[in-house]
């Protein structure tokens, strides 16, 4: 099973293999044109882009996650760190390698502190003190992922199948949940809150239980505490060294709250080869980022002859959608439509799943759920 993730914007190559010698008189096919480059960026442009990247790095956002610049922060006495460090993270490689030009850059940023000698950066807010703050539920404190969810899982053995959750017990499941779930809370939570119980979890074939919340018109729902929990401490395993992620695009800071996904930039492809989303996937992420940048393309989910391409930016898919006729290397004739309602909510779950078995542990860093989420 294959998933492609995109990360960081590709130029496109030019094609370098030369067309065919002819043979017998007859003309050699011409070679596959590749894709137009993006547009390049003016130099204020660039400047205005390395700043709005590294300022997201050292944002709280990123910090609460990311365990690998929060190491470097700390092995600085001031909580600097090395541009010649920043530089290899891809989004900002993408952008420029050269510290003296990032350096010039970032000397305008309210959110920066850059040494004189232009070779260190730090945020001009000490976001690890905050982070090093425990997670309160109701009266409670927790200092750590292990002794929020070990509460939780104590909890929902002291109750058996069917049983109501105690009064005291709901305010911490409500408090968790409306703080912390990482998608769908308003969904979740519909006309209202009335209590809640345990079932069976019905994901996992009934083998095990799980807390059911109860809405006021007595409709239920199943929902992960450890999911919640996962995402109260989403600072990262202290083992892990992932690199960041890309800053929020403006759209998606703007739509969309912490935790949850921007709907209208997923569009559905049609008029595939059924082996073509599959064997030359990328080319059909090349097509398409001349729209704008591509987040994600799945070419499992969606059925024979078609593909899932989700943007970083509504107007991307805006504009992708609005083209009448796409002709492209792998179609003639490439259908591309919007996903919405139940299949768009369908397709982001499954997404956010898939990133979940990914991590190396409940507590672990789940990715690009921030950007939209």
């Amino acid at each position: 099973r294959q998933r492609v993730y995109f990360f960081s914007k590709l130029m496109a190559d030019p094609a370098t293999d030369q067309a065919p010698a002819e043979a017998n008189g007859a003309a050699a096919p011409a070679a596959p044109q590749a894709p137009a480059a993006p547009a390049v960026l003016t130099p204020a442009e660039k400047a205005a882009a390395i700043r709005k990247q590294v300022e997201y790095y050292f944002s709280r956002l990123n910090l609460r996650k990311d365990a690998f610049l929060q190491d470097k922060i700390q092995d600085h006495p001031d909580g600097f760190v090395q541009i010649s460090v920043l530089v290899t993270f891809p989004k900002l490689k993408a952008l420029s390698e050269d510290v003296a030009e990032v350096a010039e850059a970032l000397r305008t940023s309210p959110d920066l502190v850059l040494n004189d000698e232009g070779t260190l950066i730090k945020p001009s807010v000490d976001h690890l003190k905050d982070l090093k703050e425990p997670v309160v539920l109701t009266d409670r404190k927790f200092q750590s992922y292990c002794e929020c969810r070990n509460f939780f899982r104590e909890m929902l053995r002291r109750y058996k199948e069917g049983d109501e959750v105690s009064s005291r017990d709901a305010d911490f499941l409500k408090e968790l949940l409306s703080i912390w779930h990482p998608m769908y809370y308003e969904e979740k939570k519909g006309c209202g809150i009335k209590g809640f119980k345990v079932g069976k979890d019905k994901d996992h074939g009934g083998k095990r239980t799980c807390f059911i919340l109860v809405r006021t018109d007595d409709t239920e729902d199943e929902f992960s505490y450890l999911k919640c929990v996962a995402a109260a401490f989403q600072r990262g395993s202290p083992t892990s060294r992932n690199k960041p992620e890309a800053a929020p695009k403006p759209q998606a800071e703007k739509e969309c709250p912490e935790g949850t996904f921007v709907r209208d930039t997923v569009v559905k492809c049609g008029g595939l080869p059924n082996e073509a989303g599959r064997t030359n996937i990328n080319k059909l992420k090349e097509y398409f980022a001349k729209y704008g940048d591509v987040g994600w393309v799945d070419n499992e989910t969606a059925g024979n002859g078609n593909a899932y391409v989700q943007f970083k930016e509504v107007p991307s898919a805006q504009k992708a959608v609005a083209e009448t006729a796409h002709t492209c290397e792998l179609a003639a004739g490439l259908t591309v439509a919007l996903v919405q309602g139940d299949e768009e909510k369908q397709y982001h779950k499954r997404r956010f799943d898939e990133l979940s078995r990914k991590c190396k542990h409940p507590g672990g860093n789940v990715k690009d759920l921030k950007e939209p989420v």
